[in-house]
C-alpha cells in the first residue's frame, strides 16, 4: 500500500510521506499482534566462543532444553559428526560443566557467573582419530588440542613439543619459506641466537603456541627444523600428523581431579578414552584400563575403583569435597559410556551422549566395540555420509586462525 502511495506521488512530480498515519497502521498492529512480542521478549540471548577465537550469538526459549542450543551451534559450524562436542559453562565455583542436553538451559545456567558466555569444545577426545569421518571434525578436534598444549593441559617433552608446533605452523602457515640449512647451522655451532631461524617466535605468536610451557630459543630452533621438513605437506594432513602424535601421549584427552591415595601421597586422577590414569607430578604413574574395570563408585569424599580380579581389589582415592568426587564419579561413567557401549538415538536426530541418564551411585562396565566403529557406522546409516562429499565440503566451513 505504501510503496503503491508513493508511486503514485512520484508520477505526479511530487511528493509526501504520511509520518503519522505510518506510525498509527505500526501502533495497530503491535496490537492486533501482541503474541509477536510476547515471544520476542521471551527469547533469551547466549554468545559462544568457538576453538577459533570467532563468537556468535544465538537466541533461545526460556523453556528451551539444552538440545535446541547445540543443534543450533552445530548447524552453526556446519558439524556433521557432532557427538564428540559440546559447549562449556563455569558455575560460581569455578567448576567447568557441560550443557545438559535433555535438561533446561535456563536452568543450567541459573548460578553461571557469566551467564550467557559459553565455550564450544572437545568433550570426549576420539581413541583414534585417523577413523573420524571428516577432515573439519579434526580440525575442530586440532584446535582444541592446540589449545591444551598452550595451556599446558597437554604435558609433552621438548622434542614432541616441537614437533606439535611445528606441524601447526604447517597447518596455519604451509611451507617454510626461508632457507634455514645456513641459519641452523650457525645456530648450532654459536648457541648463543637471540632470535630463532625462520622467525619462528612470531610465527609462534601468530599461532599463541608462544607460551608453550618450557619453550626455548633451543625449541623454536628445532620447531622450525621440524617445519621446512613438512614441505609439501597439506594442511589436513598435518592436522591429521597432529592428531596422530598427540594421541600417543599420556595426557591425552585427560579430565583431571586432584585426589589423594591411601597412601596420602597427592595426585591426579585422569579419566579418557583408555580409561583411569594416576599422575604425579605430570607423569603417568599407573593406568586402569575400561577392561580392567568391574565398577566405580563414590561415597561422599570417597571415589573406589573395583577391579576386575582374582582379588576383587578396590582401589581408593579421597577428593576434596563430595560434590567435586560426585562429579569425578559421573565424568568417569560418562567417559565409559561414550567410548565402550552402544547408544540409542533420541530427540529425532543423531544421538546425543552429551548428557547421560546416570542417577546411581555405581555403574557397572563391560567392553564393547571402539566409538570409531560405531560413530562411522551410524553416521553412514542416518545421515548418508560419504567421506568423499564430506571432504568436498572443508575448504568452505575451515575456520583459519589469522
Amino acid at each position: 500500500m505504501l510503496a503503491n502511495f508513493l508511486q503514485r506521488s512520484f508520477a505526479y512530480g511530487r511528493g509526501s510521506y504520511p509520518v503519522a498515519k505510518s506510525e498509527a497502521a505500526l501502533s495497530r498492529d503491535n496490537q492486533q499482534y501482541p503474541l509477536l512480542q510476547q515471544q520476542q521478549q521471551q527469547l533469551l540471548r547466549c554468545c559462544v566462543t568457538f576453538l577459533d577465537d570467532t563468537t556468535a550469538v544465538f537466541a533461545f526459549e526460556k523453556d528451551a532444553l539444552g538440545y535446541a542450543l547445540l543443534n543450533n551451534v552445530f548447524d552453526f559450524l556446519g558439524l556433521l559428526e557432532r557427538e564428540c562436542f559440546g559447549l562449556q559453562y563455569t558455575d560460581e565455583r569455578g567448576i567447568a560443566h557441560w550443557i545438559n542436553a535433555d535438561k533446561s538451559l535456563q536452568k543450567q545456567l541459573k548460578h553461571v557467573l557469566s551467564r550467557f558466555s559459553l565455550h564450544f569444545g572437545v568433550r570426549f577426545y576420539a581413541s583414534d582419530p585417523s577413523r573420524l569421518l571428516e577432515e573439519y571434525t579434526r580440525y575442530q578436534l586440532f584446535l582444541q588440542l592446540r589449545r591444551d598444549l598452550t595451556s599446558g593441559k597437554l604435558v609433552c617433552s621438548p622434542e614432541c613439543a616441537a614437533l606439535l608446533v611445528s606441524l601447526a605452523l604447517q597447518s596455519d602457515l604451509g611451507d617454510c619459506q626461508l632457507p634455514l640449512a645456513a641459519q641452523l647451522d650457525e645456530f648450532q655451532a654459536k648457541q648463543k641466537r637471540a632470535k630463532p631461524p625462520c622467525d619462528c617466535f612470531k610465527a609462534c605468536q601468530r599461532l599463541k603456541l608462544a607460551c608453550v610451557p618450557g619453550q626455548t630459543a633451543a625449541l623454536e630452533a628445532r620447531a622450525a627444523e621440524l617445519h621446512a621438513s613438512h614441505r609439501g605437506l597439506s594442511a589436513g594432513c598435518a592436522e591429521l600428523s597432529f592428531l596422530l602424535a598427540a594421541r600417543q601421549l599420556d595426557h591425552y584427552g585427560c579430565i583431571m581431579f586432584p585426589v589423594v591415595e591411601s597412601n596420602k601421597q597427592s595426585a591426579q586422577l585422569g579419566v579418557n578414552c583408555s580409561g583411569l590414569s594416576v599422575f604425579r607430578s605430570g607423569s603417568r604413574q599407573k593406568l586402569y584400563g575400561w577392561a580392567n574395570i568391574a565398577e566405580i563408585s563414590f561415597r561422599r569424599r570417597k571415589f573406589s575403583v573395583h577391579m576386575c580380579d582374582a582379588n576383587n581389589s578396590v582401589v581408593e582415592f579421597q577428593l576434596a569435597s563430595s560434590r567435586l568426587c560426585k562429579l569425578a564419579w559421573r565424568e568417569c561413567a560418562q567417559q565409559h559410556a561414550f567410548f565402550r557401549l552402544p547408544h540409542n538415538t533420541h530427540h529425532g536426530q543423531q544421538q546425543s551422549l552429551f548428557s547421560l541418564g546416570v542417577t546411581q551411585e555405581s555403574a557397572s562396565l563391560s567392553p564393547h566395540s571402539s566409538i570409531a566403529a560405531v560413530v562411522a557406522a551410524r553416521l553412514n546409516a542416518a545421515l548418508g555420509i560419504v567421506a568423499q562429499q564430506a571432504s568436498a565440503m572443508v575448504s568452505q566451513r575451515r575456520r583459519r586462525v589469522v
